[in-house]
């Protein structure tokens, strides 16, 4: 089996790597609050989210998000995680905007002091974390991102399929189309949704579907099966614990829209991760050893 090639890569910068480490707490956190306690989030997040389906599926993105930033803290090449930063930097944007849009929905004043300090977490950590990512960008550049990209154009390697890059190209399609939907009009689009959401969780789903489509989209355009190294186990997560939350909170499933659309996403975000998972692992060694250079 080929293995990655042995050209210079670009090493991850201290900066990114202490930035991976703090969305990583801020991810873990919410997850295990959401997915622990879905049904109190009046008293332990930073708004009430009705029904609790809508707390643990936001969850388990928040869950696969802190997989893929853990697996990334131990990788030495840039190239091996920008599609998670890239998805990071686009779940940051979409939710500080969906923050800031219902910023009358948050916890300020809640007698509970458990979610007084969620809300207040909750807004600092985006706002902090948004300038913290282009400064870490504008560091990792001056490393010399753009020659390796170049250098990636011409190096060996094990690839992803044709067929592979091409179902996640339609899929991001998909979900970046969806998830733009929900985010603009979350109104109208909470009537295809197959239980009830608010325009703010509408907004907060449709981040999170921009953001896996995002990913999708570097992956398809990606040769090299090493750059989703960090993506695809976190694609296998989402959908697991969303298909767990489908039927841990069946009752919910009352909604105007059909069950099937949300069905089938999940298949193909699932499906997607799991046919990457053996040529990803096929990667590491080669890819790991060459990068320990740096």
């Amino acid at each position: 089996t080929p293995q990655d090639s042995s050209a210079p890569g670009v090493p991850v910068d201290r900066a990114v790597r202490l930035f991976v480490l703090a969305a990583a707490w801020l991810v873990g956190s919410t997850a295990a609050s959401l997915l622990l306690f879905p049904h109190r989030t009046a008293e332990y997040f930073a708004w009430t989210i009705q029904p609790p389906l809508s707390a643990a599926w936001l969850g388990s993105g928040y869950a696969s998000a802190f997989l893929a930033l853990w697996l990334a803290r131990s990788r030495r090449d840039w190239r091996d995680i920008r599609i998670g930063v890239a998805v990071v930097a686009t779940g940051l944007i979409a939710i500080l905007a969906a923050t800031l849009l219902h910023l009358d929905r948050f916890h300020w004043s809640s007698p509970h002091a458990g979610a007084r300090l969620w809300a207040w977490a909750w807004l600092g950590w985006y706002v902090l974390l948004l300038p913290a990512l282009g400064f870490t960008l504008w560091r990792q550049r001056r490393l010399g991102a753009a020659v390796a990209a170049a250098q990636t154009a011409m190096a060996g390697g094990v690839h992803l399929h044709r067929a592979w890059r091409v179902a996640a190209g339609l899929t991001a399609l998909l979900l970046l189309g969806y998830g733009a939907f929900l985010f603009l009009w979350p109104f109208l689009a909470a009537q295809t949704w197959p239980w009830s959401l608010t325009p703010l969780t509408a907004r907060m789903v449709g981040a999170w579907w921009v953001g896996f489509g995002v990913a999708l989209a570097f992956a398809a355009a990606s040769a090299l099966a090493t750059r989703i190294a960090v993506a695809a186990p976190a694609f296998v997560l989402f959908a697991l614990l969303g298909s767990i939350n489908l039927l841990r909170f069946g009752d919910a499933l009352s909604g105007p829209g059909p069950q099937w659309p949300v069905l089938g996403l999940l298949g193909l975000i699932g499906g997607l991760g799991l046919a990457a998972l053996p040529r990803t692992r096929a990667t590491r060694t080669g890819g790991d050893s060459a990068a320990r250079r740096f």
